[in-house]
């Protein structure tokens, strides 16, 4: 495909349809060609100072505009990615401060970088992102709990920590271990 296209048909409403229109080749801000456009609407852009039109000998009309009409594609990818981290973090923030750095499900203390955020209802059954329905738990026990019903992940949850308290010697460690909320 040729970069400038000179002339095209009009479109069949026009009353002299079988007249060739002279085109203009449109560039944006950044340089990238991004179609064309009839001649008088690059003369009407020009006027407005919303581009330079310019006769090149190899391109013909070119119509180079001052701004980008559409936002660049890789720009809004990397604006949503931004939006949606900025978005972790604060629940992620927020649920470290109501439940701790604890998993959900083994009870194990994580980092940052080991958390991902489990969904107690599914998304798959249209449930919400409110932090009522999110808890943190690790990579690998938020995999095993995927399909499960919320009873199933409790149950999971509390077979877990029946495992971790019969680890302990005595009944005061089992006590301490519960009454102290830093370790929960």
């Amino acid at each position: 495909m040729s970069k400038v296209q000179t002339m095209i048909p009009l479109a069949p409403s026009h009353p002299d349809k079988d007249a060739p229109v002279m085109m203009a080749q449109v560039f944006d801000g950044r340089g990238n060609a991004i179609g064309a456009t009839t001649l008088a609407r690059a003369i009407e852009l020009e006027s407005k100072g919303k581009g330079v039109l310019t006769s090149e000998p190899s391109d013909g009309m070119v119509l180079r505009l001052n701004y980008v009409p559409t936002p660049d594609p890789a720009e809004v990818k990397q604006n949503a990615e931004t939006v949606k981290a900025r978005w972790r973090r604060h629940r992620v923030a927020q649920l470290r401060k109501r439940d701790g750095d604890f998993c959900f499900y083994c009870h194990a203390i994580m980092n940052r970088e080991e958390m991902t955020l489990e969904h107690l209802l599914p998304k798959s059954l249209k449930a919400s992102d409110s932090a009522l329905n999110m808890v943190l738990s690790h990579k690998l026990c938020n995999e095993q709990a995927q399909e499960f019903s919320i009873a199933e992940k409790v149950r999971m949850r509390e077979r877990n920590l029946v495992k971790i308290l019969r680890g302990f010697n005595s009944d005061m460690e089992r006590q301490v271990f519960l009454r102290d909320r830093s370790l929960w």
